[in-house]
This record gives structure tokens, C-alpha cells and sequence, in this order.
């Protein structure tokens, strides 16, 4: 009976010990599958996570508002790209055979300092997941007297107030049409692009196609996506845009072009 009960409690030992081991497993592969997933995660995000910061005014007398602003410029950047990666993360994860990655490629050129006003074009390819990848020209200015985002419209009133946004006026857009057409170059008469420029209502100023630079307004007016590549950023010299100058605006930034 001893002897039994000896065999008895080895083999209840050994039962426990398995039930021990395979939880021990279980959780073991619960381990390695979050930590894959952080892996994972953290490998979308390494491509898109550290946009470069937006490059700061040669000027060693930037303000605390100005560093403030440039600071929360790219903390937006970081912050897009982010969002970016989760988007295509969430994807993946939901279809682990898609080829997809997050694309978020951010890149700077310095059109114009002065003493009052600092503008930056902003070069953006990025890719979420959605039906294709977007490419967008657009500019940022800040107004050095008040180290704050700067809008150029205030200072050209080329464009108006419209229902669903800022619509250029129309002397501007014939402007901004003759100028796309030169740099088109010769055509052919089956040229989809020039007919596309030809007719195109060049309507809305969205938010940042719109730049000051050394020598003009440069315009990054795109069209719709699907026509998107028959259009390029061109500039609207300062010369003829003489009517459009808001004299106060340019005396209080002591604007001399």
C-alpha cells in the first residue's frame, strides 16, 4: 500500500510538472509573439518616426517665440509620421501577406530670409496605405517680429475668401495657367497635359501653396490626383504682383521687393 501510494504521488508530481511546463510554454510563445509585434511594429516606424527638423534661420537672434514655433512645427512632422506607420501596422497586421510599408520622406529648401520673414518650401512623399502614394510641394513662413506662423496671403492678396476655401482671383490664375504652359514646353495635339493645363479652373489656394522667395510667389498648385503630374511649382515675380501688395503689410515687415 505504501509502495502504492509512494507511485501515486511521483506520478501526480510528474502530471503537475507537464501542466507547469506547457504553461510556462504557452506563456513563453505569448512573450515572443508581443515581442514580435513590438519588433514589428518598431520596424514600420523606423522608416517614418524621425522626419529631419525643419532647418533654423542662419540669424543667432531667434526668439523664444520662434524657437517655440520651429519646435512645434516639427513635433507635428514626428507626430504625422507616426500616425503614418500605426495606419500601415494596423494593415499588416490584419493581412500578414501585404507587401506594404509606411513612406512619410521629408525634406526642406530655404526660399527667402530677410529680417521680418522666413520661408521654407516643404518636399513630402508619403504613403499610408491608402490607393497610392501622395507627393506634396507646400511652404511654411514664420513672421521673425513675432517668432509666429506667417501666412503669405496677407501680404499678396492674390486669392479670396471663397465657401470652401481660399480661391485665387482670377487675373492671378490666368497668371499662374500662362506660366505652367511655358514650363510645359512644346506640345503635341494629342497632349493630354496641355489640354489638362488649358482647361484646368486653377480655383483653390490651399493651405501652403503658396510661398514667398527671393524672386516671386512660388505657386505649387497641383490639380487633381490623377492629373497631378502635368503640373509643377512655378513663381509669379513680385513685379507684376504690384497691385495685389498690401502697403501696410509690407511696411509693418519693412517688405522691399
Amino acid at each position: 500500500m505504501f509502495r502504492m501510494l509512494v507511485i501515486f504521488r511521483a506520478m501526480t508530481t510528474y502530471i503537475t510538472s507537464l501542466k507547469q511546463s506547457a504553461s510556462c510554454y504557452k506563456l513563453s510563445l505569448l512573450k515572443t509573439a508581443f515581442a514580435y509585434a513590438l519588433f514589428s511594429s518598431g520596424l514600420a516606424l523606423a522608416n517614418t518616426q524621425q522626419p529631419p527638423a525643419i532647418p533654423r534661420p542662419h540669424s543667432s537672434l531667434m526668439s523664444i517665440e520662434l524657437k517655440q514655433s520651429l519646435s512645434a512645427w516639427d513635433k507635428k512632422q514626428r507626430l504625422e509620421a507616426k500616425e503614418c506607420a500605426k495606419e500601415v501596422a494596423l494593415i499588416k497586421a490584419q493581412d500578414k501577406q501585404s507587401p506594404i510599408e509606411a513612406e512619410f520622406v521629408l525634406s526642406y529648401e530655404v526660399l527667402l530670409e530677410t529680417p521680418t520673414i522666413y520661408s521654407v518650401a516643404v518636399n513630402l512623399n508619403v504613403f499610408c496605405g491608402g490607393t497610392y502614394p501622395n507627393h506634396l510641394e507646400t511652404g511654411v513662413a514664420f513672421d521673425l517680429t513675432i517668432g509666429k506662423l506667417y501666412e503669405p496671403l496677407k501680404l499678396y492678396a492674390i486669392a479670396r475668401k471663397g465657401q470652401f476655401g481660399y480661391e485665387f482671383k482670377s487675373s492671378i490664375r490666368e497668371k499662374i495657367r500662362q506660366r505652367l504652359i511655358e514650363k510645359h514646353g512644346t506640345f503635341l495635339k494629342d497632349d493630354e497635359c496641355m489640354q489638362v493645363l488649358k482647361n484646368d479652373e486653377i480655383k483653390f489656394a490651399d493651405d501652403g501653396i503658396v510661398m514667398l522667395g527671393q524672386d516671386g510667389l512660388h505657386i505649387a498648385y497641383s490639380g487633381a490626383h490623377v492629373v497631378q503630374a502635368c503640373f509643377a511649382p512655378v513663381v509669379l515675380p513680385y513685379a507684376e504682383l504690384k497691385d495685389f501688395l498690401n502697403k501696410q503689410e509690407a511696411a509693418r515687415l519693412h517688405w522691399r521687393r
